[in-house]
Parts: structure tokens; sequence; C-alpha cells
């Protein structure tokens, strides 16, 4: 696993000597706070080193794979932070995915140990030291000093894989160096350090992914954490109203759930609320406005790349969607110097100034390749074509359109779904709603409307809003769902929405495409 970047010239990452200044100097400072209480950066590091040690002894070398299955709580960032000063690599799973998707992507990655928090039922039968972070002896000693035998870790040492999505097909792995890691750490403790009036960050979405990158650079920072389990209001709303907590990272789906939670109020606690993941509509962002005042701050990142590729810090978010309100949808803002952004055309070409096209990143803490089944391992390309759809506003920075492999192709049209849903938005249809394109022959695909409703009452409304929108991009057909499904981190599932309309319907192709029941279709 070592040189997998032979160009990038290697030099240590030094986790032991970053965390242990950590202990020196904030010791008893709180640094986590979650169900069972708070503990201080002293106990926090102890702890990881108690585990550290007890890996080491087990035969973990550095740049192998250890996977962790825990919930939002002390014992994953220990577990973090113990993974680090070892040397090794995290492979965080997410404990809300299934019993089949940790196998397989423990198959992928052919971990070492297993780390897990006793809270989920089922663990990967893997044929690893299998420890239960809940385990540690009570009585373990007050750090004096790192270990000698913590040493820092290789900069081309396999240090993090994540999963993608896994909306188009079997996640795969996407594998960074402890030198992309610690870069991509330093770029985000600059850019969201110091945080204004200090305070404690909320984080709620799984610590398996976004969560654990917030966290790393605040605790990085001296600066508190509180991890919650999911959304609980019966926590969560005294937190915020009684100001316990300054800031929350809230993608869009955390972000809806909150302004119904303080409808009506006035709540001035909240400081900064960090969002991402997933474009936020016009109408969401006056709603949290009105409620929290002008403090949403969008990022742009990735498995590929972490945050931050790009910033729309709250000034500048609050005049995007006063000036432009819809058109301010999938605004994420400007790129730190280190980090190059482009838009090309299908053949690789930079489009002019506001055209769009695909978007390509460069950064120093782009990720090293890709692990697909059977371990087989892909090396990245210096320059990431993101596979997201994009162009170039003089004001605001980057604006993301949508996903390529979204794209709906329907009588020679290119139509992305994105802009059919912000433009039904913008004419007032709300709820649970999404666009994709079902394979026609005579279509190439057909415009699909899908929305969560009781009953199928609400088409002829969306057919009335959808009236001004060109024809080519108006729905042709529409399907009530019983729900929205949506992955790990709160994005739509496209693929799991077209495996339901074909499990229940089937096509009556041609110039007036309609779907009929499967059980009518005789």
């Amino acid at each position: 696993m070592m040189n997998i970047i032979s160009e990038i010239k290697d030099f240590p990452v030094d986790w032991p000597g970053v965390l242990g200044g950590l202990a020196r100097a904030h010791g008893g400072r709180v640094a986590v706070t979650d169900r069972s209480g708070s503990v201080s950066f002293n106990d926090l590091l102890a702890r990881a080193v108690a585990l550290a040690r007890q890996m080491q002894r087990a035969g973990l070398l550095p740049g192998e794979p250890v996977v962790t299955l825990i919930e939002n709580s002390r014992e994953a960032v220990f577990a973090s932070f113990a993974i680090a000063l070892c040397g090794a690599c995290e492979v965080t799973l997410n404990p809300a995915q299934s019993a089949d998707e940790h196998v397989w992507c423990s198959s992928v990655v052919g971990p070492r140990a297993l780390l897990h928090d006793g809270r989920t039922e089922v663990l990967p039968p893997l044929h690893v030291p299998v420890i239960d972070c809940t385990a540690l002896p009570a009585d373990v000693p007050p750090l004096g000093q790192m270990p000698d035998q913590l040493v820092a870790a290789s900069a081309t040492d396999w240090g993090r894989i994540l999963f993608t999505s896994g909306t188009t097909a079997r996640p795969k792995g996407v594998v960074h160096t402890h030198r992309g890691r610690w870069i991509a750490c330093d770029l985000l403790r600059k850019s969201i350090a110091p945080l204004p009036d200090g305070g404690s960050t909320l984080l709620v979405t799984p610590f398996s992914h976004g969560a654990s990158l917030i966290a790393y650079a605040l605790l990085l920072e001296g600066a508190p954490i509180h991890l919650l389990q999911g959304f609980d209001p019966a926590v969560l709303v005294p937190l915020i109203r009684d100001g316990d907590v300054r800031h929350v990272f809230a993608p869009p789906t955390v972000l809806n759930k909150l302004v119904d939670l303080f409808d009506g109020e006035k709540v001035t606690g909240l400081r900064t609320i960090f969002t991402g993941t997933a474009p936020m509509s016009a109408p969401l962002y006056a709603a949290a406005s009105r409620i929290f005042g002008p403090c949403v701050r969008v990022t742009y990142g990735m498995s590929e790349i972490f945050n931050p590729i790009t910033v729309l810090e709250p000034h500048a978010c609050e005049q995007a969607y006063r000036q432009l309100g819809e058109g301010a949808v999938g605004l994420v803002g400007d790129a730190p110097a280190s980090v190059q952004v482009s838009i090309r055309d299908e053949q690789g070409v930079a489009v002019a100034a506001g055209a769009s096209g695909q978007i390509f990143v460069r950064a120093p803490h782009i990720y090293a390749g890709y692990l697909h089944g059977q371990g087989q391992f892909e090396a990245a390309p210096s320059e990431h074509p993101t596979g997201d759809i994009g162009e170039m506003h003089g004001d605001f920075g980057l604006r993301i359109l949508g996903r390529m492999y979204d794209t709906i192709k329907t009588g020679g049209y290119k139509v992305l779904p994105q802009e059919i849903e912000a433009a039904l938005r913008e004419r007032g249809v709300d709820g649970e709603l999404v666009i994709l394109g079902l394979a026609s022959e005579y279509w190439g695909e057909v415009i699909t409307c899908a929305r969560v409703a009781e009953d199928d009452r609400w088409i002829e409304s969306v057919r009335l809003a959808a009236e001004p929108i060109s024809r080519y991009k108006q729905p042709r057909l529409f399907v009530t769902l019983p729900e929205l499904w949506k992955n790990a981190i709160g994005k739509v599932d496209r693929r799991r929405v077209r495996e339901y309309i074909a499990a229940k319907f089937v096509l009556r192709d041609g110039s007036h495409p309609s779907l009929l029941p499967r059980a009518r279709e005789s």
C-alpha cells in the first residue's frame, strides 16, 4: 500500500505529535459531549492511546485498513484517533446501512481489524480481531506522553477509505493517503476557524461521513463538539434554544427539520449553520434565515475531494438568495487558493464564461484511487472529473446544476432534472418530489415526475405548474410514491425510485406514453 502516488514527496504525518499537543494545550477542557455526558481532551486521548496500543499488540501495521462500525458518540472519536495514532487506514461504515452493505464494503477493503460499539446487532463475518470500544478498561491511566511505539505515519500510506453512495452501482472505496487526509483537515480548519463566539458544534449526521471531517477540524482547533445519534427533537431543541450549541452541521434534509421544529420562533443562539451535500431551495433558505438569521454557510465537497472545494460564506449566501431567489439554488461559492476548479464540455475543452459543463477539480488533497470488488485498485487521475454539471456565476462563484448520470436525454434534448424540480418549486409546488427519466424507445427517456402523496390528486396541480416550462422539459408521466428513498447522507436515490416504478408499472410507449399497473398489463 506504500507509494500509491509515486510523484508525491514522502514526509511523515505526525498524528501522535498533533494529538499529543491537543492534550497539552486543552487538557481538562470538554472535547466531546454525547448521550453519556461530556469527556475531556485528556480522557479522550488517553483512551485513544490505549486502543492504539491494543491494536498494535494485535499486529496492526501502518496503512492497513481498520473497519469501524460506531454510532455518533465519544467512541467514534477515540476510535478514529486511535487508528490515526497507529498510522493505519480508517474505514468508517454507517451503522444505518444494511448488513449486506457492511459485508460488501468489508470485502472490498480486506480489513485487519474491526472496531464497534456493541450497538450493531449483526457484525460483518470477518476473521480479524474484533474490538468493542465500549469495553476498554474503566481505569485507563491519564496520558503523560505519547508512547514511543506510536510514530508518524508515512505520507503515502493509506489513511482513510470512504464509500461512494451506491445510487448507481455497488459502492466503491475511495482511498485517501495520510498526506491527503492531513491537508484536507488543515484546509477545513483554516476555512472554519476561528468560529464566531466559540461555542460547541452540533453534529447529527453520521460520523462515518461528513460529520467526522468537521469533528476533526474543530477538535484540532480545541473547539468542542456535540455528537447526537440522529435527529432527536427532545434533545436537540433545548440545546439550540438555550444556546448550549452555537453551530450546527445541517444538510438540507436536517435543515428542513430544524425549520419545522422552530417555525414561528426567532432563535438567536446559533451563529453558523454549515450545509452542503444537496441543493438548498430558496423557500428553505428564507425560512432558515427568518428563524436563525443569515448564518447559513454552504460548502462543496465529495468523497474523492473533501471539503472545502468551494465555500459560500454566510454574507454571500444571504446576498445570493436575496438577489437571485430560486436562481441561487446550487451556488457553492469560491475555491481556496490551493484548489483549482474548471468547467469543461464533452470533449474536455474549457467552456466560455457562464456556460455549463462538467466540473473538474485539481487539489492537493485529491483521493489516491478507487477500490473495487476483489480489492482491485484504480489509481486516481491528477484532476478529478466530478460527474457534476456546473457553471461559474460572476458574483457568487460555482453553481452546481446536477449530476451527469441524472441527465435525461429525451426527444433529442438533454434535460437536467434539478432544473425542472427548481422550476416547479418556484411555481409553488412543495412536498417530496423528484424528476427522473424512464427508458423509452420512442423518446429515449420519458420525463417522469414522482411525488410522495396519499393519492393522485396532486398530479393536476403539477401539470398546471409545469405549463410555463419549455414543452420538451415538461413531465409526461406521473407516479405517486409511498416514500422518497434517500441514501445515508440525505440525497434522493433515483435508482430506488426507478426500481419501484419498474416493479409496479409497465410503460406503454409512444408519442403519448402512459404507465399501466403491472396487474393490468395483460
